[in-house]
């Protein structure tokens, strides 16, 4: 995985107007549904910390993991005066840390990043290695049936702050025989009255059925306990592109092929 390089640079921009707040809110009402003493949290794909600094301003402990050391940057920049939070770089497929913590989370689609059957369960067996046994897991992920009945298409998006305007545009390329998008995208910034800096990067996505996650889970001992659209507390819609998964740890492996 080679994306959020250079990129990274512009990312914050790009998405500042995301609810990270709001989105950690519902994250940790879910968490404690299933465990009301959550204190400790991994963020997995913690990207540039947005997530992970919301989740600590409402009294959490958190480590973010990341394999961008760009982004694992861009978050320790963003959390000084933070406390209760640390950034640490590392591959989400094989990084250990040596330590459990009581929820594990992975957030913004990281789940649909492990595009091989090989890379999903070596993310999840990471997630499972890392939470406590009586611990809660979320994670969420592009939804098959949305990404297929919806559709797919060009996406144009610009962002302008402090003498920098970025555009950036979006060429998604489905890979239905893969349940994979390739997602090409082309950044152009412009910084003061300087040229314009370009850049281009491939971002594939996997969709996925809750039939699959829930598989996926139960092979690596972990129990999938609730599906949700993400940020409502329904079952994923049909029209939802992003779904969330809340599991727990189990005590029985399924070995199975399915």
């Amino acid at each position: 995985m080679t994306v959020f390089g250079e990129y990274a640079r512009y990312y914050d921009l790009l998405y500042r107007e995301k609810a990270y707040a709001g989105e950690a809110d519902w994250v940790l009402r879910r968490l404690r549904e299933a465990k009301p003493d959550v204190c400790s949290v991994l963020d997995v794909g913690c990207g540039s910390g947005r997530h992970a600094l919301e989740l600590a301003r409402q009294g959490v402990t958190v480590t973010g993991v990341d394999i961008s050391p760009e982004m694992v940057q861009r978050a320790h920049e963003a959390s000084r005066g933070v406390p209760g939070v640390r950034f640490v770089t590392g591959d989400a497929r094989t990084v250990r840390l040596g330590e459990r913590f009581d929820a594990v989370v992975a957030l913004f689609h990281v789940l649909s990043y492990q595009t091989s059957n090989h890379d999903l369960l070596a993310f999840l067996q990471t997630i499972r290695e890392h939470v406590q046994p009586d611990g809660v897991v979320l994670v969420d992920f592009w939804h098959a049936p949305a990404v297929l009945g919806e559709g797919v298409s060009p996406r144009i998006k610009e962002a302008e702050d402090h003498g920098t305007r970025v555009l950036r545009m979006a060429r998604p390329v489905m890979r239905a025989q893969d349940s994979c998008v390739d997602v090409h995208y082309h950044l152009i910034a412009w910084q003061g009255a300087g040229s314009p800096t370009e850049l281009r990067e491939v971002h594939t996505m996997r969709f996925l059925l809750c039939t699959e996650v829930d598989l996926a889970l139960r092979q690596v001992g972990l129990q999938a306990r609730g599906f949700y659209t993400f940020g409502e507390d329904g079952p994923p819609r049909m029209d939802a592109f992003s779904a969330a998964c809340v599991a727990t740890a189990s005590s029985v492996v399924d070995s199975s092929s399915g």
